[in-house]
């Protein structure tokens, strides 16, 4: 339960987040360029494709919560590098630059990222560009997904000495 409240409690700051995002968009005339941008799927499919992108960040995050929780609770030490292993992370999700600038040889490193094709699809949502590909997204889903298995295997593993190891 207190994984899943920490989850659901995030999105309060998510949503001022949203909101404020929400209006610098319509300040700099982001939804001119959406409905101007009418190549492709629809604006209302596109759109569509914003909750389910933040619904798989939701089922990562999620996961990794509950996989580190029990971890850190086992090793002590993870809780310091934690942080800097959430910073690569971070630096290996094309945020700032589009999957399509990955070198050939390197195209593989983005598509084991699970972050990588909600922030694709959020990108071809808002837009109208990005590099989405149907095994790309199935991928993306399957790591997704395993991590929430894996994070709930090793959570109730090791819920039950959490306190005994405190």
């Amino acid at each position: 339960v207190v994984p899943l409240a920490n989850t659901v409690s995030a999105m309060i700051p998510f949503g001022i987040q949203l909101l404020t995002f929400v209006v610098m968009f319509a300040f700099y005339g982001g939804f001119g360029t959406l409905i101007m941008n009418g190549s492709g799927p629809s604006i209302l499919l596109r759109l569509g494709l914003i909750p389910v992108c933040l619904i798989q960040v939701m089922i990562i995050g999620f996961g990794c919560g509950l996989l580190f929780s029990s971890l850190t609770a086992v090793y002590r030490d993870l809780q310091h590098i934690l942080g800097f292993l959430m910073q690569i992370w971070m630096y290996l999700t094309p945020v700032i630059y589009p999957m399509s600038q990955f070198p050939a040889k390197w195209s593989w490193l983005p598509k084991i990222n699970p972050l990588s094709v909600p922030v694709e699809g959020i990108r071809f949502a808002l837009l109208g560009t990005g590099t989405l590909s149907v095994a790309s997204v199935a991928l993306s889903w399957g790591i997704s997904l395993a991590l929430l298995l894996a994070g709930f295997a090793s959570f109730n593993r090791t819920e039950k000495s959490f306190i005994d190891r405190a």
